[in-house]
């Protein structure tokens, strides 16, 4: 299983923070694979729900450029019990639609590889 942070239009200072070094459309991802070896056998995005607000806060806003680092979260268990809910729901869609061969976008892209041969 393959992660990578999506659409490298959004790249920012927090993906630096993280150790990015870019960030890859679905297409690059699985040319990538392709070409280390491995087939693609699935593939899609995961937390579409934050691509938009991300979309509007850095590109529109110039909001959230900058990084504080991870681990600042302080918005409580319950907030974080809900969100968590919310981002599981949103993901399990957007595989479910991958499976439908519906590629919706979203912040991070994955691949599900085997080794050729």
């Amino acid at each position: 299983m393959l992660t990578v942070p999506a659409f490298q239009c959004i790249y920012g200072r927090h993906d630096a923070f993280l150790g990015h070094y870019r960030r890859y459309s679905l297409k690059e991802l699985v040319a990538l694979a392709t070409a280390c070896g491995l087939e693609v056998v699935s593939s899609g995005y995961l937390f579409s729900s934050l691509l938009l607000p991300k979309l509007v806060l850095y590109k529109l806003l110039h909001i959230g450029k900058e990084s504080d680092g991870v681990g600042k979260w302080d918005r409580g268990e319950a907030v974080t019990a809900v969100l968590g809910k919310v981002f599981a729901w949103d993901n399990s869609l957007l595989i479910a639609a991958s499976r439908l061969g519906i590629k919706i976008p979203g912040l991070t892209g994955w691949a599900l590889c085997e080794k050729r041969g």
